[in-house]
């Protein structure tokens, strides 16, 4: 007889909201911060993996911001894309609803809003083809932001509606 935990592990799912930032490895955190002078905010991993614990939402943009110092390139924006993806398919999660920050990557580290773009493509475009799982991204604009920056992101993705969409072979998301 399966037990409930069983089964629940094995039916499909889809991940409604989640923010890609947030939902970066504590390892490959550490790893990202040891590259760049910027450090995460504990130390070891299992410290880390402590603080991942969200205990409210200002604590929640603590983690983020630490994610974003650390990434500073569109590899490194591909890497935590496929290890997010990695994850989502080990849960059998078969599509996710993904918000990112791109202005934040844009204004810190000055990686073009087409360089992001092409590296989580490049991620969706693997896990569609070899894990199976898609995930749909919505670019966010925070809330703390002027109006002039929000525009920034949002021209951005208006000029990208409809040409944005990864090409798999087996399916893709918009």
């Amino acid at each position: 007889m399966m037990t409930i935990e069983t089964f629940i592990r094995a039916m499909p799912k889809v991940e409604l909201h989640v923010h890609l930032e947030g939902s970066t490895r504590p390892a490959t955190l550490l790893k990202l911060g040891s590259r760049h002078p910027v450090a995460p905010p504990d130390n070891p991993v299992e410290g880390l993996r402590e603080s991942y614990t969200f205990t409210d939402f200002p604590h929640f943009i603590e983690i983020y911001i630490a994610v974003s110092n650390c990434l500073r390139t569109p590899d490194e924006i591909e890497l935590i894309t496929r290890e997010f993806l990695q994850g989502q398919a080990a849960q059998h999660i078969l599509h996710s609803e993904v918000t990112y920050t791109a202005l934040n990557l844009y204004k810190m580290h000055g990686i073009s809003l087409e360089n992001q773009l092409a590296a989580i493509n490049r991620a969706r475009v693997w896990a569609a083809d070899e894990l199976n799982t898609t995930m749909a991204l919505t670019f966010d604009i925070a809330r703390e932001v002027s109006a002039d920056d929000g525009l920034i992101t949002a021209n951005w993705a208006i000029r990208r509606i409809g040409n944005s969409i990864p090409n798999s072979r087996r399916h893709s998301t918009p």
